[in-house]
């Protein structure tokens, strides 16, 4: 059994459903809320019987270091990801390629989430029965749109976020139009994007991840 849960959620519906369906089911000092990847760090560092639940924000663009530093720092923690929604398989397979133990979606239906977290105090793992044949291999899924997002394709995003056309981001970035294109493409299945604000949502954690790693 996981007796204590780190929330790692910036969406603010993911977070408020996810926070108070955390503290129905442990006590308050078994759970611990981080706002940002410096206060990750320190809750995860030492933490043992823990499980750290991410919404698809926290980490901004690229989640691969961050999952890659806790993984280093500590492995006995296990991971999860939620979301408010129907979950995009393409960002599910990204999850589990990148070693999550679980995906839970539609948060804020019924008691998805309080069932799910209970999975989670269990360390079961778990994701949506609409993966389930992309996990089994009985639906295929392109391994190019289940990879970590790649610094190219986080530089087309940014420029998205900034409002830019294709042409513009392939001036600035000297990308070619048509790999502007294709890494677009590629991008927006990752993150399982909906609207415009998840662009901006990943740009505005994506850059205060940044600054603090400059501290």
């Amino acid at each position: 059994m996981l007796n204590n849960i780190i929330l790692a959620c910036s969406e603010k519906d993911t977070k408020k459903i996810t926070v108070d369906n955390a503290f129905s089911l442990y006590r308050e000092n078994q759970v611990c809320i981080c706002k940002n990847i410096s206060d990750l760090f320190k809750a995860a560092r030492y933490a043992c019987d823990t499980a750290i639940v991410f919404d698809k924000y926290f980490m901004g663009f690229i989640m691969s270091d961050t999952l890659n530093s806790l993984k280093m720092m500590n492995n006995k923690l296990s991971v999860y990801f939620v979301e408010v929604g129907e979950c995009s398989p393409f960002l599910a397979m990204r999850t589990k390629k990148l070693g999550a133990d679980g995906f839970i979606s539609g948060i804020e239906f019924d008691n998805n989430c309080k069932n799910g977290l209970l999975k989670v105090r269990e360390g079961i793992r778990t994701y949506p029965d609409a993966i389930q044949p992309y996990i089994d291999k009985k639906e295929k899924i392109d391994s190019k749109l289940i990879s970590d997002v790649t610094p190219s394709e986080k530089i087309v995003g940014i420029g998205l976020t900034l409002g830019k056309t294709q042409k513009e981001i392939s001036y600035d970035a000297h990308i070619s139009r048509q790999n502007v294109s294709l890494y677009k493409h590629r991008l927006l299945k990752k993150i399982g994007y909906r609207e415009p604000r998840d662009l901006y949502l990943l740009f505005e954690r994506s850059f205060d991840n940044f600054e603090e790693d400059q501290l």
